[in-house]
């Protein structure tokens, strides 16, 4: 049996290119006895991936020249010889960007997770998987919000920022999700946050001008989810002891060195607290709670999913996601997966 895989060709350096990439068949070898083989179904493409495509030491992932390309990826068991992992047992796991996947023993880890009979494969690359997890626990660490509070999110329609709206209004806060195009505010109004006509691009001082009328009373708490002007603006209109939760940076992947990022000033005087995503280092904590929180609202909760088709779509999908993101014409939606 054959695995189509994306490896790997070279560490980049710069701005990612489909020359970096290259799309091949492996055959998949015997078995050994604790393995089993998986059929992919779909696969996760996420920007952060850029990051494990240079060598960083103490790097959790780090993707070498040659190797497949790491990634959330959900699939069956198709064969099996490990008694835990029968075939027909859905599972979540990392080793994606191939169509089938071998898992050994020590894949057996916080990584890999068996889905439900009664759940749906795509839950695990959404609301159960990587975006949901960064969405809750963006809002979770953020002690004594409320709905007086003024809550801005940029990158709402995203993987991640589309879930931030939706948890938030069933948390009973009050989410304005800054984007570029009336089709997004329109989206974001209508899975219960306010949608705020903002332009990523225009000049600071024009970006100015609209952060004040539409947010005349400053700003409580800041989601980044992308590092573009409107960041670099919008935290002049924090109010004093605010929140920032930074979750992304695509503008930087490509990049070598930092270019905006948040007014260090603006910080200091402020006196705002700025956050990181990191949730695997503190899930023990409330793991639990996440859980509950998802399990109790499943049905109010509606994941958007942008498909592409095909293991060999995938090089180019990836780098386009990098020159579409940062273009106030960007018409990206919800969570982009491949579906094999």
């Amino acid at each position: 049996m054959i695995s189509k895989q994306v490896r790997l060709t070279n560490e980049v350096s710069g701005a990612i290119k489909v020359e970096n990439f290259t799309v091949l068949d492996v055959e998949i070898p015997e078995l050994q006895e604790g393995q089993v083989l998986v059929e992919n179904k779909y696969l996760s493409t996420d920007p952060y991936v850029r990051s494990t495509m240079i060598y960083r030491p103490n790097n959790v992932f780090n993707t070498m020249p040659g190797e497949p390309i790491q990634g959330d990826a959900v699939g069956t068991v198709i064969e099996s010889r490990n008694s835990k992992f029968p075939v027909g047992t859905n599972l979540l796991h990392r080793h994606g960007w191939r169509t089938h996947t071998v898992l050994s023993q020590e894949d057996d880890n916080e990584f890999t997770k068996v889905i439900p009979d009664n759940h749906k494969l795509l839950d695990y690359l959404s609301i159960y998987g990587l975006v949901g997890v960064t969405a809750y626990f963006s809002l979770a660490q953020i002690k004594n919000l409320t709905s007086e509070d003024t809550i801005v999110i940029d990158g709402a329609t995203g993987g991640v920022g589309h879930l931030f709206v939706q948890f938030a209004k069933l948390m009973g806060l009050q989410v304005y999700g800054i984007t570029s195009t009336q089709e997004k505010v329109d989206y974001i109004d209508s899975i219960g946050g306010v949608g705020v006509l903002l332009p990523a691009k225009g000049g600071l001082a024009r970006i100015h001008k609209l952060f004040e009328k539409n947010f005349p009373n400053g700003i409580d708490y800041y989601h980044a989810n992308v590092d573009n002007e409107r960041f670099a603006v919008g935290v002049w209109h924090l109010n004093n002891d605010s929140d920032i939760t930074m979750c992304g940076g695509m503008k930087h992947y490509n990049s070598v060195m930092q270019t905006l990022g948040p007014n260090i000033q603006a910080i200091i005087h402020k006196n705002a607290h700025i956050h990181g995503c990191a949730w695997r280092f503190s899930i023990d904590e409330w793991r639990d709670e996440y859980l509950k929180f998802i399990d109790d609202n499943y049905e109010n909760i509606v994941p958007l999913y942008e498909f592409r088709q095909g293991i060999d779509s995938m090089p180019q999908q990836y780098v386009d996601q990098f020159f579409i993101y940062d273009t106030d014409s960007n018409k990206k939606f919800g969570k982009l997966i491949t579906q094999l």
